[in-house]
C-alpha cells in the first residue's frame, strides 16, 4: 500500500510539474508575440490603431485568459471559453503574428486562402497559442529561404490546419517520438523540450488532434483537425 501510495504522489508531482511548464510555455509565447509586436510598432512608427496593434491587444488579451484559467484551476474551478467562430479569420489572425515572427528568421511563409464557410467550436485563444508554437517550431528547423505553409480546409466533417515545413525530414521513428515529454533523443526534432507534447496537450483537451506526418527528404506536416461547424 506504502508503494501504490508512493506512485501516486510521484505521479501526482510530474502532473503538476508538467501543467506548471504548459503554463508558462504558453504565457512565454504569448508574452514573446507581444513583445515581438510592440517591437514591430516602436522600429517602423505604425499606428497602434492597425494591424499590428491588434496582435498586440490579443496577444494581451491571451496573458489574462491564461492568468484566469491558472487561477481558475488552482481555485478547482472551470470555465468552458470554447466558441464557433470562422476558421479563415482565424487563420488571419494566426498570419500576422507570424509573420513578425519569421521576418527574422530567414524562411519564406506562405498562407494558403482558406474557405470563408468553415467554422469550428473550439477555444480560440488556447488553439492559437498551440498553433503559434508549432509555427515556431516550424520557422526553427526549415532550412534557411525553404518554405513554411500554413492552411486549413474540410475533409469529410472535420476541418485540418496544417502547417508543412522542409526541415529534411526525420529519421526512422523520429514521427512516433515527436509528442513525448521529458524524453531525450539523439536527433535533432524528436522530444526536444515540451512545446510539441503541450500544443498536442492543449488541443486534444478542446476536443481536438494533433498529428505529424514526415515527408522523406522533405520536411513534416502537422495537422490539427477539430469537427466542422456552421457559422452562427
Amino acid at each position: 500500500m506504502q508503494q501504490i501510495a508512493g506512485e501516486k504522489q510521484r505521479l501526482g508531482f510530474v502532473h503538476e510539474r508538467y501543467c506548471g511548464r504548459r503554463h508558462r510555455i504558453q504565457l512565454r509565447n504569448s508574452l514573446g508575440t507581444a513583445a515581438l509586436a510592440l517591437w514591430a510598432l516602436e522600429l517602423g512608427n505604425i499606428a497602434i490603431s492597425g494591424a499590428t496593434g491588434a496582435v498586440l491587444k490579443r496577444s494581451l488579451s491571451t496573458l489574462g485568459l491564461l492568468v484566469s484559467r491558472a487561477t481558475a484551476e488552482v481555485r478547482g474551478e472551470g470555465a468552458d471559453q470554447r466558441q464557433t467562430f470562422s476558421v479563415a479569420s482565424f487563420i488571419a489572425d494566426v498570419d500576422l503574428v507570424a509573420r513578425l515572427d519569421v521576418a527574422r528568421k530567414g524562411v519564406v511563409f506562405e498562407v494558403r486562402t482558406v474557405d470563408s464557410s468553415l467554422a469550428i467550436l473550439a477555444n480560440r485563444d488556447l488553439l492559437h497559442a498551440a498553433l503559434a508554437n508549432l509555427l515556431q517550431n516550424a520557422f526553427k528547423y526549415t532550412k534557411e529561404s525553404s518554405m513554411v505553409t500554413l492552411s486549413a480546409h474540410a475533409s469529410g466533417e472535420q476541418v485540418l490546419i496544417e502547417v508543412e515545413d522542409h526541415c529534411g525530414g526525420l529519421p526512422a521513428g523520429g514521427a512516433a517520438k515527436m509528442f513525448i515529454p521529458f524524453t531525450p533523443n539523439s536527433d535533432r526534432r524528436a522530444g526536444l523540450g515540451l512545446g510539441l507534447s503541450i500544443a498536442r496537450q492543449t488541443i486534444e483537451a478542446d476536443y481536438g488532434t494533433l498529428t505529424v506526418r514526415d515527408v522523406p527528404a522533405s520536411g513534416c506536416v502537422f495537422t490539427i483537425s477539430h469537427p466542422l461547424h456552421a457559422l452562427p
